[in-house]
């Protein structure tokens, strides 16, 4: 769970700290924004350049993506200490899954009422909650997003948009 704290408020946002991200405790100040990682890596860095040369401000909050990771949760669950760890992660270091790489491409079309489709280097993969939830079991990130069904361009009719919105809930029920 995420700990939120809101120091102030206007009509154009709210400025606050995160005091915990899942079952780390930091002090990190809103606005902000997350690190990327491809596989569980910052792009063009090695953790050691991150941590010997890169002075951040706050602690950061990893973006683990689904789609980069997908095709080695089989080794990360025999590996058996999380996805953090398998990557040599700066120890306490607070981690998000994220079902979409933002930087990856989606396309419109393949999901279905009881999977969402990502897309690795190997190709379309259909998750549904059951390989979530085991995605989830062998990554152990701090926090992670439910399935969502997010094909919904923008000339969708209001039937379309509909449906997305149950199946999503359904699949945010079935999840939990």
């Amino acid at each position: 769970m995420v700990k939120f704290v809101v120091e102030s408020g206007t009509a154009l946002g709210r400025i606050g700290r995160i005091t915990s991200w899942g079952d780390v405790q930091l002090d990190h100040r809103t606005p902000s924004c997350m690190l990327y990682t491809r596989a569980g890596h910052i792009p063009h860095l090695t953790w050691q350049v991150f941590t010997e040369w890169l002075h951040l401000l706050q602690q950061p909050i990893f973006q683990l993506t689904l789609p980069s990771i997908f095709e080695s949760l089989s080794v990360v669950e025999k590996f058996g200490k999380g996805y953090a760890a398998f990557c040599a992660m700066p120890k306490d270091s607070a981690t998000h899954l994220s079902i979409l790489d933002p930087l990856g491409r989606i396309e419109s079309g393949f999901n279905d009422n009881k999977s969402i489709s990502i897309w690795t280097k190997a190709g379309r993969r259909s998750i549904d909650v059951t390989a979530l939830r085991r995605s989830v079991l062998a990554c152990g990130p701090c926090t992670m997003e439910t399935l969502l069904d997010y094909d919904t361009p923008r000339e969708c009719t209001n039937k379309r948009l509909t449906k997305a919105v149950t199946r999503t809930l359904r699949f945010f029920n079935e999840t939990l």
